[in-house]
């Protein structure tokens, strides 16, 4: 779990996505709660429900899992298009043989 005292512009990318998961899991957690309980006593039950999951080794092994897959999906379906989504390889050669001249 990242320290909540690390600017998100000093995170690795893992560790703000993972950072950004248990934020959304405690929100639905909260909203789940909130179902079933007064708005206190559900914000208060989902940050219990969070730190019974951040102590689990193996939920948080889980959710390192599930965020390097997700990266990795983004990165393979932003590579398949080149280095910027929607130009391909080719079009930065063909950009660069223009402005160059070759």
């Amino acid at each position: 779990m990242p320290n909540d005292a690390t600017p998100v512009f000093g995170m690795p990318l893992e560790q703000a996505l993972i950072h950004v998961w248990f934020d959304g899991f405690v929100s639905g957690a909260s909203t789940g709660c909130n179902l079933f309980l007064p708005a206190e006593a559900a914000d208060a039950k989902a940050d219990d429900l969070f730190a019974a999951a951040s102590a689990s080794a193996e939920f948080r092994a889980q959710v390192l899992v599930e965020v390097r897959e997700r990266m990795t999906e983004l990165v393979k379906a932003a590579m398949a298009n080149g280095p910027l989504p929607g130009i391909s390889a080719e079009n930065i050669q063909k950009s660069t043989d223009r402005n160059g001249q070759r």
